[in-house]
């Protein structure tokens, strides 16, 4: 009898678990489809994703870290604004949130503050965040702090492959370091690359240091007017 009854516990314990279980794999499958949305642009299918999802799925910090991603890809940013704050008010040490918000901030002009942001984001971040350490590092080019600038973009370069905005941060340190060799490979690389041309906020970038590397490798001796630190500093700019 005793044995019975131990078994009937153990099968109630495991049909209790089921729903649990079941519940957790939906809400992982839709903020993985919402993710996707995200990062390719169909946001209102992102919105739909989110919108299907219940509190106890949206108080978690997964789900907290894709849907302020769409606010800030849907260029909704005094929502972004706001929702990160609560987010970090949660969840003060997660590097994504932490390097995110600094984003928003630029996008906001609040240039400082920003930087400030991405410095915590660098320095909380266990495995360091390659976004992070890009987004410092233009911080620190902006302030002509380039030698730190460098030392950030290799670390970078250490977790994987440069992204685009990387790759400009990348190709901004050398042209003020004077390898034009380098510079000119970057160019190449980025020209070649179609997709790059969906970043049309980078666009204005771009064109200002390829114009540099130009120049450079038509008269080696070339020394433009501007310095390269000022295809990024309106973006960057401390006041």
């Amino acid at each position: 009898m005793k044995i019975c009854c131990i078994c009937i516990v153990a099968l109630l314990s495991a049909c209790s678990l089921q729903p649990i279980q079941e519940k957790q794999q939906k809400e992982r499958a839709s903020l993985s489809l919402a993710q996707e949305y995200v990062l390719t642009n169909q946001l209102q299918k992102a919105k739909l994703s989110f919108n299907s999802m219940d509190s106890s799925a949206k108080s978690k910090v997964e789900f907290q870290r894709v849907y302020s991603l769409y606010l800030l890809k849907s260029n909704q940013l005094d929502k972004a604004y706001s929702y990160y704050k609560n987010s970090i008010e949660s969840y003060p040490e997660d590097a994504f949130l932490l390097n995110n918000f600094g984003v928003v901030l630029m996008r906001l002009e609040q240039y400082e503050e920003a930087c400030a942001w991405f410095e915590k984001a660098v320095e909380l971040s266990l495995s360091q965040s390659q976004s992070a350490l890009i987004n410092q590092a233009r911080c620190l080019i902006s302030q002509d702090h380039v030698k730190m600038a460098s030392i950030l973009i290799e670390q970078a370069k250490e977790i994987g492959k440069l992204p685009y905005i990387g790759l400009l941060t990348e190709l901004n340190l050398v042209l003020i370091q004077g390898k034009n060799i380098r510079a000119s490979q970057i160019n190449k690389i980025i020209q070649v690359n179609t997709k790059y041309a969906q970043f049309i906020e980078y666009k204005e970038e771009f064109e200002c240091l390829s114009r540099q590397v130009v120049a450079r490798e038509s008269d080696l001796t070339s020394i433009t007017s501007i310095s390269p630190s000022a295809c990024i500093v309106p973006r960057y700019k401390i006041q």
